[in-house]
């Protein structure tokens, strides 16, 4: 029975020794304030932490600075340090001043401050570092050497609070006034997923086409985090503002260990020209919410050629607007905001304004306001650009860019493109075709010398490559000045987007009574009236006229023909 009690009496004292030489171990400095906001010794502190699972009793224990020690005492809670609680360590006379830490310390913390005057034997030094240490009964528990340099206001936190106290795991504090007695800026949280990286491929998108999102999620916590979702926005009004009804994929996701990292992808419908705003959002309720969110910007461009350049003035009659004519030959409106236009020097572009242009439409760029001294249609879109390079006469490239920068259309003249005269503009033939075939253009062929906001005069597209068409509207007139039916309009649609044209009136003996048009050029297509006045000026006799027509194609020299009869009729 002896023997029996004298086993029980050390075993005691076993568990005792182990208790009093590993529980203060267990108090950690967690936070060193050395500078503070208001430069003033008395908003020094130093936080401590219990990491162990039990309650510590802080009497006897000394905080140094290397130069001096002083005990710790209760400010009004006593000095037991509870169970993960937070202890934190003031100057005395920050009681007796503005106390600029009242909002950030919790109701939990433990407050404590020192037997003497200052912290260590003057105050925590900012010019040189110094080695804060923790002392109990038995010795040095925790020391940490702060480093200097901080901004004023600006506490060395520790980052692993179980870690080292070397300076690999302290840190610079992220918020002004540090975090006293509670987590520390700089440590990671328990359960903490990032959403690291948001991107997404192909990274050239036009209209039409799909994008893949794909947002890597990262567990910055130091517990695994539970199965999860991952949601994608299409954030259409663009206010930063996530709905239910801007939510157009939701993936879910296993959990996920500390460090670790997943990417999670969803698709896109498809996108039209111009800016969308994307994000991703982490479903979780984590220690932090603020890293659980990330926006993407795509700039979708549009479709190469779906506006192409349509027709230059490059060399206007003096006094009179440079302007180049765009066209809309898509099936869809295309907003052209954050659209430019450019010569050869592409470093200085033009920024078209927001405007949009429907299918099948045309838009005037143009150097100044003179423009408007075209016959425009009344429905014709004109923009004065600022900030217009001059098309040069001996040879330029005209660029149209998209919003992000794709080229969508351009040609590259020559100093004799078209040999034309001033105030003749360069139209395009065929729209499908490239602008950058030299051969696509030729010069306007209207009286204006322009077609501005119109199909262009030399219009042409393969498909009505059928024939010459010749047509005279009405069949029967009758040039006697009544107003009626006084002259015959006699329209031509040619199978070759330019020629010279020849139009010859014969009468019923075949004689040549009116030679309309002589080698004039033209367009595929065109019309031209007759008043049914010969080449002596007087109007011919009651009867039949026969319309010759005769076209040479430029350069080849085929030629094409046509005829029909009109009658010129009279009053009986």
């Amino acid at each position: 029975m002896k023997n029996r009690n004298i086993i029980v009496i050390i075993l005691l004292c076993f568990t005792f020794l182990l208790t009093a030489d590993n529980s203060p171990a267990q108090i950690v400095l967690t936070e060193v304030m050395f500078e503070s906001a208001e430069n003033d010794n008395y908003y020094e502190f130093i936080e401590i932490w219990n990491s162990d699972e039990s309650a510590i009793d802080l009497s006897g224990f000394r905080l140094g600075d290397g130069t001096g020690d002083d005990l710790i005492i209760p400010v009004n809670g006593g000095l037991t340090l509870q169970p993960r609680q937070f202890g934190l360590i003031l100057d005395p006379d920050y009681f007796d001043n503005p106390p600029i830490y009242e909002e950030l310390i919790p109701d939990d913390c433990l407050l404590l401050t020192i037997e003497s005057a200052a912290i260590g034997s003057y105050g925590l030094k900012n010019t040189i570092p110094e080695t804060v240490t923790l002392f109990d009964s038995q010795g040095v528990i925790a020391e940490y050497t702060y480093s200097i340099g901080n901004a004023p206001g600006y506490s060395d936190e520790k980052i692993d609070l179980l870690g080292a106290d070397d300076s690999t795991n302290w840190s610079d504090c992220l918020t002004l006034n540090g975090t006293p007695g509670f987590d520390n800026s700089v440590s990671p949280d328990s359960i903490n997923l990032t959403l690291s990286d948001l991107s997404y491929s192909p990274s050239s998108i036009t209209r039409g086409m799909t994008a893949t999102l794909t947002a890597v999620i990262t567990n910055s916590g130091i517990d695994s985090a539970p199965p999860f979702e991952a949601g994608f926005y299409l954030d259409s009004d663009e206010d930063s503002l996530l709905s239910e009804s801007e939510l157009f994929a939701v993936e879910c996701c296993a959990s996920l260990n500390p460090g670790d990292e997943i990417a999670v992808h969803a698709v896109t419908g498809s996108l039209w020209e111009g800016i969308h705003l994307f994000a991703a959002e982490i479903f979780l309720e984590d220690n932090d919410p603020s890293d659980n969110t990330a926006f993407l910007q795509i700039n979708v461009g549009a479709s190469s050629g779906s506006v192409i350049l349509n027709e230059v003035m490059y060399k206007p009659l003096s006094g009179e607007s440079e302007w180049v004519e765009l066209n809309n030959r898509s099936a869809f409106a295309v907003n052209l905001e954050g659209w430019k236009f450019s010569d050869s020097d592409t470093l200085d572009k033009s920024l078209i304004q927001t405007i949009e242009i429907a299918p099948d439409s045309y838009i005037i760029l143009a150097k100044d306001s003179t423009i408007f001294d075209w016959d425009l249609p009344p429905e014709a879109s004109v923009m004065v650009l600022c900030g217009w390079n001059p098309l040069n006469n001996a040879g330029d490239t005209l660029y149209l860019f998209d919003a992000i920068g794709n080229i969508i259309d351009f040609i590259a003249y020559p100093s004799d493109w078209g040999n034309i005269d001033n105030g003749i503009s360069m139209e395009r033939i065929n729209p499908q075709s490239f602008a950058s075939t030299l051969s696509n253009w030729f010069q306007c062929t209207s009286s204006s010398g322009g077609t501005p906001g119109c199909e262009n005069s030399v219009f042409y597209l393969p498909s009505m490559n059928t024939g010459v068409e010749l047509k005279a509207s009405p069949e029967v007139f009758s040039p006697d000045g009544d107003g009626i039916d006084d002259n015959v309009t006699i329209s031509y649609s040619l199978p070759i987007p330019t020629a010279r044209l020849n139009i010859r009136i014969f009468d019923v003996r075949g004689r040549l009574y009116r030679f309309l048009l002589k080698g004039d050029l033209t367009g595929a297509n065109g019309e031209i009236v007759w008043n049914g006045i010969g080449e002596e000026g007087k109007v011919g006799r009651i009867g039949p006229y026969i319309i010759h027509l005769e076209a040479m194609s430029e350069p080849a020299k085929q030629t094409y023909e046509a005829k029909m009869v009109v009658i010129l009729g009279g009053k009986l």
